[in-house]
């Protein structure tokens, strides 16, 4: 019985690692531009800066 509940957990793990590689894939899309222009108001650097943090944390 132990063996089926390992094989679920196991089976749910690779389910939640395969979702997070999908979005993050669907994320990183956004292209630096893109993400400039919604910065628009920001600086450059300030821009880039905050590019590295969203790439970063996906």
């Amino acid at each position: 019985m132990e063996k089926m509940g390992d094989l679920v957990g196991s089976r749910q793990s690779d389910l939640n690692k395969s979702l997070k590689l999908a979005i993050r894939s669907l994320l990183t899309t956004c292209s630096k531009q893109e993400f400039s222009k919604a910065f628009n108001n920001f600086t450059s650097s300030e821009q880039d800066s905050l590019h590295r943090l969203f790439i970063h944390y996906l």
